[in-house]
């Protein structure tokens, strides 16, 4: 449990980190967004759902590699389990919704942030 908890918050970490180098990266957009009339709600869109469809495409990918491992495992006891896939569709959600919550952070920082201090050398 120990190790499975640090194996999620290593992931949550550069997910953390992946998230800050792109909108980093696309401040001078984002403010430009921002000074032709693009609201927070338009900017914090964007960028989500962007991260979104990146995290629905490697669960759907995961999704038949962790069912052939898991079955693979399974055949090894006397007593077979079936696969329940609630497991499955648990823990994308789970998954989807930590990567949520920290994508939107830096959204919420870089749609809040003034567009003056990114456009203010150009």
């Amino acid at each position: 449990s120990v190790f499975m908890f640090l194996a999620i918050l290593i992931s949550l970490m550069g997910l953390y980190a992946l998230a800050s180098f792109v909108i980093y990266a696309r401040v001078k957009e984002i403010a430009v967004r921002k000074v032709l009339g693009a609201g927070q709600g338009t900017i914090l869109k964007m960028i989500v759902s962007e991260f979104t469809i990146l995290l629905l495409v490697s669960t759907l990918l995961a999704w038949p590699i962790m069912w052939l491992a898991v079955n693979r495992w399974l055949e090894n006891f006397a007593y077979r389990e079936e696969i329940n896939y609630f497991f499955f569709l648990a823990a994308s959600l789970i998954s989807l919704a930590a990567a949520g919550i920290t994508i939107s952070y830096h959204a919420y920082r870089a749609a809040s942030s003034n567009p003056a201090h990114a456009l203010k050398y150009e």
